[in-house]
């Protein structure tokens, strides 16, 4: 797709996957005065020789919120998921995951560019320098409540590299960052980061010098990084080895990379920092001083489905548990965000008493007994297997099996 001279369309819920460009913008070029606005589009597996293997967008005002950047390359250029000139975009709650380049941002590369990223996740991107992000020449974005883990830069910045630009980091978290010079973050001469209630940890090293302002963060070090409220103690991540957890969904409340509450950056942050009041899962922060880092610390999750004598906190891992076969009892009320799939051979108990709320799209392929409300607030429902009860449907109600209405 080609915009260009005031074209402004609003793009929802469409896929742009494996388009090319012999130049840029392999599946979306977005040129001068161009102001489009995308919605919970995805972005997969596109390619271009030169720059923005998903996305390229030059001196406009482009607008992201829910879209995914996977799997899209340059060949020879920078910015495998995004190429911003100087675009200052705005970028809400989108991943960029497993892009590539062959030169600068293996997910997002700004020139003479200053995006503003909330609530995104930028992970698993390559290329040569500047892995997950690439700022050249004066580019000053800000990410608030933001990932960047599991990037690889192979020559300088694992998960953010910067040239001569000075971005703002406000809770976020900068995890398994590989690269030669500054695994977690690298400014080079005349580049200098600003961070605030961050988590630098777990990227070699985390800087590749002195040239950040770093206040109420964790950063990995042998001593504690000189600024206001630091630490250089473990932050105490639940397992830094599966940052997007057993859903393989990154920003969900099972992310490895979230921290335990008795971690040091638990209730450290700045006091004078006091927005966005939520994290990146949608959890309240509560009062300031907040907690570090991206998410609110972990505290004691409490057991909603049950297999057996065997508990679980979410339903995906219900579900993971469960295997081929089994019932899964719920036993409080829960609310489902994410698309959800219950597989065959599993049942699924909704207790009396209890409800179930799902707002994303559910796929029913085993059997759904409903002895109390289910309530289904969006999106579609899916019916391949057994449903029995009643419910409260809002969305696309597509039914393939076997329905059971025993109540309103």
């Amino acid at each position: 797709m080609f915009n260009d001279n005031n074209s402004n369309p609003i793009i929802t819920l469409c896929s742009f996957i494996e388009n090319t460009a012999g130049n840029v913008g392999g599946g979306l070029f977005n040129g001068v005065n161009a102001s489009p606005i995308l919605l919970s589009c995805d972005f997969t597996s596109n390619s271009c020789t030169n720059g923005g293997g998903g996305v390229f967008n030059v001196q406009n005002t482009s607008t992201y919120a829910n879209c995914t950047f996977t799997s899209n390359t340059t060949t020879s250029g920078s910015g495998g998921g995004m190429f911003n000139e100087e675009t200052n975009a705005i970028l809400t709650k989108c991943v960029f995951k497993d892009n590539s380049s062959a030169v600068f941002g293996g997910g997002i590369y700004n020139l003479v560019s200053s995006p503003t990223l909330l609530n995104c996740s930028i992970i698993d991107n390559v290329c040569d320098n500047g892995g997950g992000v690439f700022n050249n020449n004066g580019s000053n974005p800000t990410l608030t409540n933001c990932i960047v883990t599991n990037n690889i830069g192979t020559s300088q910045g694992g998960g953010i590299s910067n040239g001569v630009s000075s971005p703002i980091l406000i809770n976020c978290t900068v995890s398994n960052n590989v690269s030669s010079l500054g695994g977690g973050i690298y400014n080079s001469v005349g580049a200098a980061s600003v961070l605030s209630n961050c988590i630098v940890w777990g990227n070699g090293t985390s800087f590749n010098n002195i040239n950040a302002v770093v206040t109420y963060s964790i950063v990995e070090g042998a001593t504690v990084y000189t600024g206001t409220g630091n630490s250089n103690s473990d932050p105490l991540f639940i397992d830094a080895s599966d940052p997007d957890g057993v859903d393989d969904l990154i920003g969900t409340t099972d992310d490895g990379i979230r921290v335990e509450s008795s971690s040091p950056g638990a209730g450290t942050g700045d006091p004078a920092v006091t927005s966005p009041t939520t994290d990146i899962t949608g959890a309240a922060r509560g009062t300031a001083p907040f907690d570090m880092g991206v998410y609110t610390a972990m505290g004691v999750i409490p057991s909603v489905f049950a297999i057996g004598m065997n508990e679980y906190t979410t339903l995906e891992l219900a579900i993971v548990a469960a295997g081929a076969s089994g019932t899964i009892t719920m036993l409080d009320d829960y609310i489902q965000s994410a698309d959800i799939e219950i597989p065959d051979g599993i049942t699924l108990q909704v207790s009396d008493g209890h409800i179930l709320t799902v707002t994303g799209t559910l796929t029913n392929n085993g059997t759904i007994t409903n002895q109390s409300t289910l309530n289904h607030a969006s999106s579609s429902f899916v019916n391949n297997g057994i449903y029995s009860g009643g419910g409260v449907f809002m969305g696309n109600f597509q039914n393939n099996g076997t329905i059971s209405i025993s109540q309103n």
